[in-house]
């Protein structure tokens, strides 16, 4: 697919995007954010941006700077209630046909926007996807990439889509990589109090969407630096993110149950990885933790469909024993990574 340099769609009557972009004392990296999508090839857009109590003195007054200078900025300030919480304020306020996601720290491929709308008109979706680079910062300003590729496709049934996430794409779950047909979020909202929201609210559009478009083109530009919420090592954010792949088993079991074993393998991975986080990255007082994450990874095992050489071997080490799981820290998930 190849994005044109001059795409205005208010010309030809296409419709009105929303790009939802939530904002949290990210002050250093919210100008390049906002500019990022303002100059995106598709024009037509309305950029809702919530401003989550913001603290460091900085961001609210960018975000109102951006309103008056752009039409199509509209900016919401509200009490600090994460990041679930304002996405969900920025879904009740956006009055576009299709809405995407961009965090305030990041930034959208100057084609994104128009390469994920071509993508659902052209195969009829109800939802389109792409890749993506994490950008990692050395030595300074200057920047290493490195891309998470989107192997492509195109999926009518949700059935097929759960499975393309569970196998090809267990490691592109996030919110931000995608395009949704707005009323998909009629009876949909993220989990507020939780960290690993995508997890708990992905599967679900996936499921009502029943169609998905994925293009192996690099849409987003994902930002990896510490202090932000993916980055954290605290033991709330290993559980939520394990309890959210929990969550995905079960919502398998009910709507796919010949998904399970795949559901399952992802919850394997996941938990292979905290493992070795509680273990290695200092996490204090995280005993209970551990023998909560050892339970549930012994409960999930004999249901796993357990693809490849990768994870039965995998699964033999943990039989083992556990600790050499945790010792080679996020063998598992890297192992996914490449079967």
């Amino acid at each position: 697919m190849t994005a044109s340099k001059r795409f205005d769609p208010r010309a030809k009557g296409l419709p009105l995007i929303s790009v939802i972009v939530p904002v949290y004392n990210v002050a250093d990296y919210l100008d390049e954010c906002l500019d990022s999508v303002l100059g995106q090839t598709y024009q037509n857009l309305e950029v809702v941006v919530c401003d989550d109590g913001s603290t460091d003195g900085r961001s609210p007054a960018l975000c109102d700077a951006y309103a008056r200078q752009d039409p199509r900025v509209k900016v919401i300030h509200k009490k600090n209630g994460g990041l679930s919480a304002c996405r969900n304020t920025a879904l009740d306020a956006c009055t576009g046909e299709w809405v995407c996601f961009v965090d305030g720290d990041d930034e959208l491929m100057p084609d994104a926007v128009e390469t994920l709308y071509r993508a659902c008109v052209k195969n009829g979706t109800a939802m389109s996807m792409g890749a993506y680079r994490e950008c990692y910062s050395v030595f300074g300003k200057r920047q290493v990439f490195r891309p998470v590729f989107a192997p492509k496709g195109v999926y009518h049934t949700a059935q097929d889509t759960q499975h393309y996430f569970l196998t090809k794409g267990m490691l592109l779950t996030h919110i931000w990589t995608k395009m949704f047909r707005r009323d998909l979020f009629d009876t949909i909202r993220f989990p507020e109090g939780r960290i690993y929201e995508d997890i708990f609210t992905v599967p679900r559009l996936f499921e009502k969407a029943g169609s998905c478009a994925i293009v192996n083109r690099s849409v987003y530009r994902y930002k990896v630096r510490k202090g932000s919420i993916s980055s954290g090592t605290n033991i709330r954010r290993q559980m939520d993110g394990l309890y959210a792949r929990w969550a995905y088993v079960d919502f398998m079991r009910e709507h796919h149950p010949e998904l399970v074993g795949l559901a399952n393998d992802a919850f394997l991975i996941m938990a292979a990885d905290n493992l070795g986080r509680i273990e290695h990255l200092g996490i204090e007082n995280a005993r209970a933790e551990w023998d909560e994450v050892n339970r549930m990874f012994n409960e999930a095992l004999p249901h796993c469909a357990l693809r490849g050489a990768a994870f039965k071997i995998g699964a033999w080490l943990y039989r083992k024993n556990p600790r050499i799981i945790s010792k080679s820290s996020r063998m598992l998930l890297r192992l996914g990574r490449v079967i």
